[in-house]
C-alpha cells in the first residue's frame, strides 16, 4: 500500500484474556474490519508500528505495562495521538482517580461484562469520527537506497531517519532483486555504481519516484522526471531533504 492511500478499516484489540478477546472480535466482525489481537502492551506496540488502525480497544488491567500508562505513552507519539481508544475493563472509570477522559482522549469507557449493542455502537461512532479527522495517520515510507559506499548509506539513513524505513542495496544486482520482490515508496540511488549505472534500475521501479545522487556531473543524461541531487552528501543534506519532500507529494 502506498503511503498516500487511505488505510483499510483495521481494529486493534488489546486484551490479555483470550476468551474476552475472542468475544470482542466476534462482536466486531460484522463491521467488516480487519481485527488484530494483542495480549499485552508490548505486542500492541509492535502491531501499531506495523499497521494503521482506525480504532483500538484497551483493557486497563494487564500483565506487564498497565493499560493506563500505555495509553499515556500513545498520546505522547504523533502517529497514535489521535487514535480512537475505547477502554474495556472490569474497573469503572471512577475507580481510579488518575483517569480522566479528557486527559487521555478516551472515546468511551465500557465496563465488563459488555453490553453488545452499546459496545458495537460506540465502536461505530469512533470509526465515524476517525474518518473525519483531517490529519491522517500515515505509515512511514518504505525507501530503497542503492549505494556502494557505507559512509553515504549512513548519512542518508541519518538524514531520513524520520522520513521512513530505509532498505539498503550495495549495487545494481542486489537492488534489482529487492525491486522484484518488494514495493517501495521512494528510490534513492547513486547515479554510478560499481556494477552499472543507476539508470539501469528504472525499468524495475514501477511508479515509485526516483532520486539520483552524484558527486559530479553529468546528471543531465538522466530522465527529466527523475529528481537529482548533486554534491557530497555531507554538504547536500538540505538539498536531499527538499528532493525527498518533493518526491513524496502525491501527483
Amino acid at each position: 500500500m502506498s503511503v498516500f492511500e487511505s488505510p483499510p478499516c483495521r481494529i486493534l484489540i488489546c486484551e490479555d484474556d483470550p476468551d474476552m478477546a475472542d468475544i470482542i472480535s466476534q462482536m466486531l466482525k460484522p463491521l467488516g474490519c480487519k481485527i488484530d489481537i494483542a495480549n499485552n502492551a508490548i505486542k500492541a506496540k509492535a502491531l501499531l508500528a506495523q499497521n494503521v488502525y482506525r480504532v483500538m480497544t484497551l483493557d486497563i488491567v494487564m500483565p506487564g505495562q498497565d493499560g493506563l500508562s500505555f495509553l499515556k505513552e500513545l498520546r505522547e507519539h504523533e502517529t497514535t495521538r489521535d487514535l480512537p481508544v475505547l477502554v474495556v475493563s472490569v474497573c469503572g472509570m471512577g475507580d481510579d482517580k488518575r483517569i480522566s477522559v479528557s486527559d487521555f482522549s478516551i472515546s468511551d469507557w465500557i465496563t465488563k461484562p459488555l453490553d453488545p449493542e452499546r459496545f458495537v455502537a460506540s465502536v461505530k461512532q469512533a470509526l465515524g469520527k476517525q474518518a473525519l479527522v483531517k490529519k491522517s495517520v500515515r505509515k512511514l515510507a518504505k525507501i530503497l537506497h542503492v549505494e556502494d559506499h557505507s559512509s553515504s548509506r549512513e548519512l542518508v539513513s541519518t538524514f531520513l531517519r524520520k522520513a521512513g524505513s530505509i532498505v539498503a542495496a550495495k549495487g545494481i544486482q542486489e537492488a534489482k532483486s529487492l525491486l522484484l520482490k518488494e514495493d517501495f515508496d521512494l528510490i534513492i540511488m547513486n547515479a554510478t555504481l560499481p556494477d552499472g549505472e543507476g539508470s539501469e534500475l528504472l525499468p524495475f521501479v514501477g511508479s515509485a519516484p526516483v532520486i539520483f545522487l552524484s558527486t559530479h556531473p553529468p546528471l543531465n543524461a538522466l530522465p527529466e522526471s527523475a529528481l537529482k541531487v548533486l554534491g557530497p552528501l555531507d554538504q547536500a543534506g538540505n538539498e536531499l531533504m527538499k528532493a525527498v519532500q518533493a518526491a513524496m507529494i502525491p501527483k
